[in-house]
């Protein structure tokens, strides 16, 4: 009698999902450097969740020494009382009233500088204002990477859990203080918002200032609409000695150059020259005219000047 042998088809094994945690620590290196706690638990978790058969079941942290020098005390942060004098000032500044940028240029007329050894802008007072670590609270996995290949950075909008961890240091700010803060930064917000969206121009993120490479911005004076520096117009000559252009003489000095489609950059100059660069690739320096007296004269000014005649005729007659 034959035999007969039949093949039995069985279903692939499943892989067991392996379950992992994140360890993370707070230690110190060289003596200056704390390793971010909030850093390592968004790196870790990240990680986790992306890589195929780990469940992510949560983070544990840890402080703990380095073992290079028995001297070598942890993870503790501490206040630097200069440096928190001056973040405590920004806050007192701004619930007084006054802006970002006046407070920059307060800070870089009295000599200070950031961390990093630069000057003051709006962007730093700004992020300062907005850190809510000052109050000794740290808010962790803020933002996460969308995935250990492309490294993009996402703001944590509900796509991840995000931490809360009370009194993890000494705290500069109030937590009072900070939402007052917030608050006043949201009032002031609604209340300089544009009413309609703001109006283009053809030289718009075209000109760059030679002298300190920030862009030019429309700003309209008494005597009409003028483009200048960024950097002077918020902190003055004495960062940028550069020169407002009068809109209607850049119009006149482009139009010297061809049809203002083709300008690719203008790069302005010192003693009224403009550089002028084409799509073609060609270049082009053109030099404007200052305004001259009649047309820097507006319809109040020349009221005035009116009014001063007359008052002189007026008293050399009665004299």
């Amino acid at each position: 009698m034959s035999r007969t042998v039949e093949q039995i088809q069985f279903a692939p094994r499943m892989p067991k999902t392996l379950r992992v945690a994140a360890y993370a620590r707070v230690s110190s290196d060289k003596d200056t450097m704390l390793h971010s706690l909030a850093t390592q638990v968004d790196y870790y978790s990240t990680y986790i969740r992306h890589h195929p058969g780990w469940a992510y079941v949560g983070v544990y942290a840890d402080e703990a020494k380095t073992g290079t020098r028995d001297s070598r005390e942890n993870g503790k942060l501490t206040v630097v009382p200069e440096e928190a004098e001056i973040v405590r000032s920004i806050f007192d500044d701004y619930l007084a009233g006054r802006g970002a940028t006046a407070i920059a240029k307060r800070l870089n007329e009295s000599g200070y500088a950031t961390q990093s050894g630069c000057v003051f802008h709006k962007s730093a007072v700004e992020r300062i204002l907005r850190n809510y670590a000052y109050t000794g609270n740290l808010l962790l996995q803020t933002k996460f990477r969308e995935n250990h290949l492309t490294k993009v950075t996402r703001r944590n909008k509900g796509e991840l859990p995000r931490y809360h961890a009370t009194d993890t240091h000494e705290a500069i700010i109030p937590p009072e203080t900070f939402n007052a803060v917030q608050a006043e930064i949201q009032r002031r917000k609604e209340k300089y918002a544009p009413t309609k969206p703001p109006q283009t121009s053809l030289f718009t993120g075209l000109i760059t200032c030679a002298i300190c490479g920030k862009h030019y911005r429309r700003k309209t004076t008494a005597t009409g609409p003028v483009w200048i520096c960024s950097t002077y117009n918020s902190y003055g000559k004495s960062y940028c000695p550069s020169k407002a252009i009068p809109e209607e003489k850049l119009m006149q000095t482009a139009a010297l150059v061809g049809h203002t489609g083709e300008i690719r950059l203008i790069t302005a100059h010192n003693d009224n020259l403009l550089e002028f660069t084409l799509k073609d690739g060609t270049n082009a320096v053109k030099r404007w005219q200052d305004l001259s007296r009649a047309e820097s004269w507006t319809a109040e000014m020349r009221r005035a000047a009116g009014e001063k005649t007359r008052e002189r005729k007026q008293r050399h007659a009665e004299s």
